[in-house]
């Protein structure tokens, strides 16, 4: 199954998507802030990642600019609790892949994960692309 990235800053919602996509069978990674989820995302480079937007150290808008820089196609789920439209509108101009409100239902996660691992452009478990670092590719 997927290598899913789950960055809250809220445990309880850390652990409640690692128990539901653990169960669907998906290896799950978590980071509580923002800048840890930035690391794990770029040693990881995960199938999909799902970004809280509110998060105090760093918010999510903030970490999908930088998962943007490492890798620009990366499918990425922000959660919503009570995000504007104003930081919605930028989350669609930085490419965000859908946006769960939470509360999300059971359903409602997995059909946001099933329309994006069933995409002709995400190889699951396939190594991540190069990254150019000065003109040279670092496999």
């Amino acid at each position: 199954m997927a290598n899913i990235l789950a960055v809250d800053d809220d445990e309880k919602i850390r652990d409640l998507l690692s128990t539901l996509l653990r169960r669907k069978g998906h290896h799950v990674l978590t980071a509580s802030h923002g800048q840890k989820g930035i690391d794990v995302f770029r040693r990881e480079r995960p199938d999909v990642t799902i970004l809280d937007f509110e998060m105090p150290d760093m918010d999510g808008l903030a970490v999908l600019r930088q998962i943007r820089e490492i890798d620009p196609r990366a499918p990425v789920i922000m959660l919503t609790g009570a995000g504007t439209e104003a930081r919605e509108k930028q989350a669609r101009e930085l490419g965000v892949t859908d946006f769960l409100a939470k509360g999300f239902s059971l359903h409602e996660l997995g059909g946001a994960l099933i329309q994006i691992l069933k995409r002709p452009d995400q190889e699951i478990g396939a190594p991540p692309p190069p990254q150019r670092l000065g003109g040279r590719e670092r496999a």
